[in-house]
């Protein structure tokens, strides 16, 4: 989770500001409106606790960020505003192995990806490009925004510039989304994999999509990197920092 605000995860999905405000978060969080199994009084108590902790400590600590855009939330935070901070960015990997091999591996799940996709009656597939989440149907992921683009380059192409693309989807299955990609038209591939297969289909895939408007990571955009899968993003989350025309857009 992203805590770099103090306690609240995703404030930007929940379009909530109560991490900048001296009462912070409280029993109003939208967070968690209408779950039974969280206490509010435990939220309050954990932001009174961070917040004597760091009163208590101010000029002897260092908050560790990853990326701007939370270095950003934690500026905003009534806990780390005053908070010494230090940004450490992944702005690159180094992959023991030489280029060679890596794209021998890419190769290897890219035909393997192939196999795949032909036993389940998918053929005539020359492009493949990956999303992933846990759940698609969740806010901050992005999901309407990456149906809305698809939508968009659809018409935008030529009727057949679709032709030969395979869209896998690493989630969650969720009926509306499904029926919402195949009237697009798109073929695609959809259902959770274990992780030696999410590697795989990653490093096979042509581009990997990510549309997360809020969060820490997102990981897999690291991920998608180390196997020189080039990624396609909002100017978001670690993205801000990290893709560049060298391993994406």
């Amino acid at each position: 989770n992203n805590t770099w605000t103090g306690y609240c995860a995703y404030p930007e999905a929940f379009k909530c500001d109560k991490y900048k405000t001296t009462t912070g978060c409280s029993s109003d969080c939208p967070a968690i409106k209408g779950k039974n199994d969280v206490n509010p009084d435990i939220i309050a108590e954990d932001f009174d606790r961070t917040r004597d902790f760091v009163n208590r400590n101010l000029n002897s600590i260092y908050l560790n960020v990853g990326n701007s855009y939370s270095l950003q939330e934690a500026n905003e935070s009534f806990l780390f505003k005053n908070v010494k901070k230090v940004l450490i960015p992944l702005k690159n990997l180094s992959v023991k192995a030489e280029f060679d091999q890596l794209w021998e591996y890419k190769q290897r799940n890219r035909n393997e990806l192939f196999k795949n996709l032909k036993k389940a009656d998918v053929s005539d597939t020359n492009f493949i490009m990956m999303w992933s989440a846990y759940r698609m149907t969740e806010y901050r992921k992005g999901m309407d925004y990456f149906i809305a683009t698809l939508n968009i380059l659809k018409h935008l192409l030529k009727d057949d510039a679709l032709t030969g693309l395979c869209l896998v989807v690493a989630a969650k299955p969720d009926e509306k989304y499904s029926n919402m990609i195949k009237e697009l038209g798109i073929t695609s591939m959809m259902g959770f994999c274990d992780r030696n297969e999410y590697n795989g289909t990653l490093a096979g895939s042509d581009i990997y999509c990510s549309t997360t408007i809020a969060e820490a990571g997102p990981r897999t955009n690291y991920e998608s990197a180390a196997l020189a899968t080039p990624v396609i993003s909002f100017d978001k989350c670690n993205a801000a920092d990290f893709i560049n025309e060298n391993n994406g857009a």
